[in-house]
């Protein structure tokens, strides 16, 4: 943080010196004696020997009131705590003065204009907070390459990016990562303390993502495959009965369906999900045998305890680490005070650790029995069998992992993390989704539920696209970035060097947002991932480098496909089924899962969860928005931007 110059702080001693000795003098003339010259300790001031009880002495007004305001505070010793007191006021305004001429005239990237309205105390960290500033943070006052100069909490120099290229590069350059000491704090009460995500870097952040990456092999993705199949089937069938009983049987779209919360209701599918892949266990959110539920006006309705103590405590992390207004609140940030949010914060965390040491207790002893079953059958000469059958959720491969690695003392905090990270993404990724899925002018989920069918991991990727990460990093060297000029739309020209220790925050929102990333990045046209193969009968992924290629030397004609899929028919699917409609999308820009060693070590897990239910419900039901006129709102939570209200409503075909 700047400090007040020398200069300053030398004229700023120099008039406290002297106000201090004139007070001292002052204290003294009204000081009360006795005849030997000494105190009489009586603590009151007499004024008789005072020179102006002289007759020929004549007191100013001036005099008086100086005396009037100066006496109290002698009499009863508050002049030198006052005295400090306001002198600490002084020196915190002049130093606030100061910052404001700091951020005035200077910029944490040289060459860059800083983002205006910065705090001089706690920077921009405000706008980083609220969703509907990104846009003037993040893109409005960057330069003609996409490089924004901002100021973070006291002042720390900080940047952000938006061309792909200067993304990726700075993703790979480096697996260290900088987090909010808030977060710190409050994700590993959460997370515990050693949570792969809160682990800056380092040889022991590679030992623990080594462990937590071996449980995310193939054979997990495959094994989870019919699990998360079955329960977005039985959502689906849920709805189904839940929209013949609520519209009397009718299918069409003016039946009156009752409004539901996307959120909430992704929430019955995220936990049955999480519980049965990553643990093993069963939240039983979905209702199943009893029939007389209606919709879930309210998930809390719905789930269990400790499906609802997940919540809570997932949620805990961004009241208390997101929001300014609670972190100069002792209730939020003392966690010994018997506050309210504190009260359900221990008893819900007591919930999930108790449920979490029963789960990993008995996969614990369903592996050493095993193990024994194996030695017992090798010592009398049978063949022992192998362990993949009992491998039925990713706590087990997590556990077997560990087990493995002989990295036994890394377990604990492991396993709650990679059981519950990815099941509030999950849950908002979804919500996004559907969002996105079914917003005017395009009926895009008619056109959605003819081509899931056939390749809907590739729509995923676009549909993928609303959804939000924030990654900060500090830079381990400086960094030389072109930044372009008014007059250069590709940025070249000059340049701008991000020095050593810069924080890099990065909304990869606003990058997959940018029409330099990605063409009509806005839009929803799946045909950037695929295209239809009239050969082949089926749609196939587009190759960014050859379709780039050959279209220099031949024309894009050459690498697109002139028929029209059999199964669509909508003038919206006829005008974007050809692939030569939008250039082929580069993957490599594509940052949901994030980039170089820190990427999502259960990406595919996550894809595979979100396709299988949009393929099952838009498959066979319906989906709107309950509100014609309703405006998308977001909120910062933890790691993740939700939104803050999606009513939507569904109805079968």
């Amino acid at each position: 943080m700047p400090q007040l110059s020398m200069p300053s702080l030398c004229i700023m001693s120099s008039l406290l010196l002297a106000l201090v000795h004139g007070l001292k003098s002052l204290e003294s003339k009204y000081s009360v004696f006795d005849g030997n010259g000494n105190g009489d300790g009586s603590g009151s001031c007499n004024l008789s020997h005072h020179p102006s009880d002289h007759p020929n002495h004549i007191r100013s007004p001036t005099t008086m009131g100086f005396e009037a305001l100066l006496l109290p505070l002698i009499q009863s010793r508050l002049l030198y705590p006052t005295l400090f007191l306001l002198t600490l006021i002084f020196l915190l305004r002049l130093q606030y003065n100061r910052l404001q001429e700091v951020i005035r005239t200077t910029s944490p990237v040289p060459n860059v204009s800083p983002v205006p309205n910065a705090h001089p105390l706690f920077g921009h960290y405000s706008l980083l907070m609220n969703p509907c500033q990104h846009a003037f943070l993040f893109k409005d006052h960057a330069t003609p390459s996409g490089i924004s100069s901002m100021w973070g909490p006291g002042l720390k120099r900080c940047a952000s990016v938006l061309l792909a290229s200067h993304a990726r590069l700075i993703l790979r350059q480096t697996s260290q990562r900088d987090f909010s000491e808030w977060i710190i704090r409050h994700g590993r009460k959460t997370l515990g303390e050693d949570s792969l995500i809160l682990i800056p870097g380092g040889s022991r952040w590679k030992g623990v993502r080594q462990v937590v990456a071996r449980a995310f092999t193939h054979d997990v993705v495959r094994d989870q495959c019919r699990v998360i199949g079955k329960t977005a089937r039985e959502l689906v069938a849920w709805l189904e009965w839940s929209c013949d009983r609520d519209a009397g049987g009718g299918n069409a779209e003016d039946g009156e369906d009752p409004a539901i919360e996307a959120r909430d209701f992704f929430k019955l599918y995220s936990f049955s999900v999480f519980g049965r892949t990553a643990m093993g266990y069963d939240f039983q959110s979905i209702p199943k045998g009893d029939k007389t539920r209606r919709h879930p006006h309210s998930s809390r309705e719905c789930m269990p305890p400790e499906a609802v103590a997940f919540e809570s405590l997932n949620f805990d992390i961004g009241r208390r680490a997101m929001k300014p207004s609670a972190l100069m609140n002792p209730a939020m940030q003392l966690y010994w005070i018997p506050s309210r949010i504190n009260r359900a914060y221990w008893r819900n965390s007591n919930m999930v650790n108790k449920m979490m040491g029963g789960i990993i207790g008995n996969h614990m002893d369903s592996m050493l029995r095993l193990s024994s079953h194996k030695d017992n059958s090798s010592s009398e000469g049978r063949p022992g069998g192998e362990d993949t059958g009992l491998r039925s959720s990713l706590l087990t491969y997590l556990i077997h992992s560990c087990m493995e690695k002989h990295f036994s003392k890394e377990l604990s905090p492991a396993c709650p993390f990679a059981a519950s990270s990815s099941r509030p993404t999950l849950s908002s990724s979804s919500s996004y989704v559907d969002a996105s899925s079914f917003k005017p002018p395009s009926n895009i989920t008619e056109t959605a539920r003819r081509k899931i069918i056939q390749d809907v991991s590739k729509i995923l990727h676009t549909l993928l696209l609303a959804g939000y990460e924030t990654t900060a990093l500090s830079l381990s060297y400086d960094l030389t970035l072109e930044t372009g000029n008014e007059n250069d739309k590709n940025g070249k020209g000059s340049h701008a060097t991000i020095l050593k220790g810069t924080r890099i925050i990065m909304n990869l929102e606003m990058i997959h947002r940018d029409e330099r990333n990605f063409v009509r990045a806005t839009e929803f046209v799946p045909e950037r991932w695929v295209r239809w193969d009239s050969r082949k009968g089926r749609w196939v992924d587009r190759d960014y480098k050859a379709e780039g290629k050959c279209s220099m030397e031949q024309g894009p004609s050459s690498v697109a496909s002139t028929s029209t899929p059999p199964s669509l028919s909508s003038e919206y699917t006829i005008e974007h089924s050809q692939a030569d409609c939008i250039p082929a999308a580069n993957s490599a820009n594509f940052f949901a899962f994030s980039d170089g060693a820190r990427n999502c070590v259960g990406r595919r897990l996550a894809i595979m969860e979100s396709t299988l239910l949009i393929a099952e419900l838009f498959r066979d039901l319906c989906v709107g928005f309950a509100d014609e006129n309703f405006e998308l709102v977001k909120e910062i939570n933890f790691v993740t931007v939700q939104p803050v209200s999606l009513p939507i409503k569904f109805w079968k075909r």
